[in-house]
Order: C-alpha cells, then sequence, then structure tokens
C-alpha cells in the first residue's frame, strides 16, 4: 500500500498561505538586511549621526527578524514544527538544510492506490488524522482513522497510524492491540514491531 500523504482542501489552502507568508516574510527580511549592510559600506555613512546609524542597525535586526519568520512559515507549510525553522540562523548549513527539507504534504496523487474512487473517501479521512496528529489534537485523529478504519478495515498504514494516536493518549493497551493487527496485515511492518515491541512488558 502506497503511503498516502496528500492534505485536505482545507488544509492546502492553509499550507498555500503559509507559503506564501514565508516568500514574503522572507523577501522583505532579505532585502532589508542587503540594503542595510550596503548602506553601511558607503563613505557617505561616516556623516551620519548616531540616530541614522540607530535606524540602520534597527532596519538590519528586523530584516534578520523577518527572514526567520519566513523561515518559521517555511518549515510549517512543510509539516515540521516552526520552530525548526530559527536553524536558518546558522548560515549556509541552516539554508541549505532547510531548503532539502522533505515535504510531509507532497502530493500523493502519483500513488496508484489512493486514485482508485472506492478508496477517496478513506483517504479523506487520512488527510485529515495526519493534520490532527501534527497539532496533537489526538481525540480527533483517532476519530479520523477509525472513519477511515470503517471504509477499508485492516490498512495496515491506518492501523499503524490509530496505534500512534493511542499511544500518544497513553493508551497502550488499545494501541498494542492497533499494531498487532497491522502486523497481521503486513508482517514486514517494521515500524509497527518496533513500536510493539516498546510498549510490550
Amino acid at each position: 500500500m502506497a503511503i498516502c500523504r496528500c492534505v485536505p482542501l482545507e488544509e492546502q489552502t492553509m499550507l498555500t498561505r503559509e507559503k506564501r507568508s514565508a516568500y514574503i516574510f522572507v523577501g522583505i527580511g532579505v532585502s532589508l538586511m542587503v540594503l542595510t549592510k550596503m548602506s553601511a559600506k558607503y563613505a557617505w555613512i561616516d556623516k551620519l549621526s548616531s540616530e541614522w546609524l540607530s535606524l540602520f542597525s534597527i532596519g538590519y535586526l528586523l530584516g534578520v527578524g523577518l527572514f526567520l519568520l519566513g523561515c518559521m512559515y517555511y518549515t510549517a507549510a512543510k509539516g515540521y514544527s516552526k520552530w525548526l525553522g530559527l536553524i536558518a540562523i546558522i548560515p549556509f548549513f541552516g539554508w541549505v538544510l532547510l531548503f532539502v527539507l522533505k515535504d510531509n504534504y507532497a502530493s500523493a496523487k502519483s500513488d496508484e492506490d489512493y486514485m482508485k474512487d472506492s478508496f477517496l473517501p478513506a483517504a479523506k479521512y487520512l488527510r485529515l488524522a495526519k493534520l490532527h496528529e501534527r497539532e496533537q489534537r489526538w481525540e480527533e485523529a483517532e476519530a479520523a482513522y477509525r472513519s477511515a478504519l470503517d471504509l477499508t478495515p485492516g490498512d495496515s498504514q491506518l492501523l499503524l497510524g490509530l496505534g500512534a494516536t493511542l499511544e500518544a493518549q497513553g493508551r497502550n493497551l488499545e494501541a498494542v492491540d492497533a499494531y498487532r493487527k497491522c502486523i497481521a496485515s503486513v508482517p514486514r511492518c517494521e515500524e509497527a514491531k518496533q513500536r510493539l515491541s516498546r510498549l510490550k512488558p
């Protein structure tokens, strides 16, 4: 079974908005930093008063802040914690790392299993469950997984996700049951085996 990384229409709108905000803040931030940095190199800046120099310094710091804020929006739009965006404070290394981050919400339209009309309703619940997981709304995620399993009983990915949400709620016995069902469906599911071994006494 292919792994679905689709997101529902409402989340796509949210992610598009976050990416747009990321580009805007990064663009403004970089522009401010470049302008203030270039201005500081001109000889005539020595003739400016301390108030003007302070203004340029504030402008540069504001640019840094907007750049970091844009990077936080960028990581959130890719499905990670927004705080990960602060790694951009490390020149070059941080920027490269952010650039190569895998998009957790990449379209799964190429996955044939999720293009089947009979599975689309379950896929919507799966996407909704992923959204709730991202925001740590475990009860809502559990409900979405169970709704998807009602439509596609025995799906290993859904069972694995259900087990993870139950585990996050401290309901380990129910999580163990979900992981066992997942392994029964796909015996080679290593993640389910690892989670099960961690929970078993």
